[in-house]
């Protein structure tokens, strides 16, 4: 089997509401290249790149030059098994992670479907589904109890809050948020770098009297000696996420000994990468997690059947973004039936593309 030919299609969906989070955080519409890998059987792999200007440094336009003029033309005739191959071609073009991260995934549904088993099994098998997570806006408070409510309604039990950016505020939130569902719920925040030393020591004596699951990133990624002393102080764990982009940089936080769970975002750093980092993970006694990048279903099915595969990945993954967003390019939503993910045994990962509303919502 060779790979034919690669195509990417531009393509942006409104937010049913801006989605906000720190001081300069803000995404109205969900936006990402579809990617399509056609092969000489006839088996076509499906994923989707997502840009994170501030944060990866790519556009929706800078991604599909990429692809386009740099990544995809190395692997035309090139076989999808060939993985160190690739990634050996991969490699000549620094950074750009998410272009990387997809195409390196629409591989693996390729392979996964030639071998005729769903993609979880193909990487590893664990569990046929995975328990859930849901962001909540930043908002005035009385919403984001509202949105929570909704949420819970609807069977999810855990939920992460965005903070860090003024501390009385964001006690204020975790202790009204804790009030408003209940102590069966699940509550863990994201304080997107934004305390110093103090606020943080502060926070973390709050979230362990409020029964807060952890705290991700909660002070500059770069503050080692100060991320270690938090870890040492409370109980409730560090998520590292910031600190997390590469390989590389996992390890270096493994030998910090401060982030006592670790957010894989597959849309960063694909399947290849990912398997290192969680069994990396499992060598280190580190959790892991399944985060999102304000992916549509497409982006959804290939985080949830990475975090289905390995039992490292205990803690809710965030699989519930495309909830936000008006409408979808899948003819059939993820399904999430009381706060799990529930994967279905179709061969590879399952994307059905809707040609009708991927012709609404292309760009260019």
């Amino acid at each position: 089997m060779k790979i034919d030919r690669v195509e990417t299609v531009p393509f942006s969906i409104p937010m049913k509401r801006p989605s906000r989070w720190g001081a300069a955080g803000l995404r109205e519409a969900a936006e990402g290249v579809l990617i399509k890998v056609h092969t000489s059987e006839g088996i076509v792999g499906q994923a989707e790149a997502i840009p994170r200007p501030y944060i990866y440094g790519d556009t929706l336009f800078s991604l599909k030059h990429i692809l386009d003029e740099w990544l995809i033309p190395g692997l035309v005739g090139a076989d999808p098994f060939d993985t160190e191959k690739i990634w050996n071609h991969f490699s000549r073009v620094a950074w750009n992670p998410s272009a990387k991260a997809a195409l390196d995934m629409a591989l693996f549904d390729v392979k996964a479907q030639a071998c005729k088993v769903p993609v979880y099994q193909f990487l590893g098998g664990w569990q046929p589904r995975v328990p859930v997570s849901y962001m909540v806006s930043l908002k005035p408070l009385a919403e984001m109890q509202a949105e929570a409510e909704q949420m819970a309604r609807m069977g999810i039990k855990t939920f992460k809050l965005k903070g860090g950016q003024d501390l009385r505020k964001d006690i204020g939130m975790i202790t009204g948020l804790r009030k408003a569902l209940g102590e069966e719920v699940g509550l863990y925040v994201d304080a997107n770098q934004g305390y110093d030393l103090s606020d943080a020591l502060r926070f973390f004596k709050a979230c362990e009297e409020m029964d807060i699951l952890c705290v991700e990133e909660p002070v500059p990624v770069f503050q080692g000696s100060v991320r270690k002393r938090i870890a040492r102080s409370s109980s409730v764990p560090i998520m590292g996420d910031d600190s997390c982009f590469t390989l590389d940089q996992v390890i270096k936080e493994v030998e910090l000994e401060a982030i006592g769970i670790i957010n894989i975002k597959t849309s960063r750093t694909g399947y290849y990468v990912s398997q290192k980092i969680v069994q990396l993970a499992e060598a280190a006694g580190i959790i892991c997690a399944v985060g999102s990048q304000g992916a549509t279903g497409i982006g959804t099915l290939t985080a949830g059947h990475f975090a289905a595969a390995f039992p490292t990945v205990k803690f809710p993954s965030e699989l519930t973004t495309f909830y936000k967003h008006q409408d979808d390019l899948l003819t059939e939503l993820p399904r999430i039936v009381d706060g799990f993910m529930e994967l279905s045994s179709t061969p590879g990962l399952g994307i059905s593309v809707d040609e009708a509303k991927l012709a609404k919502y292309k760009i260019g």
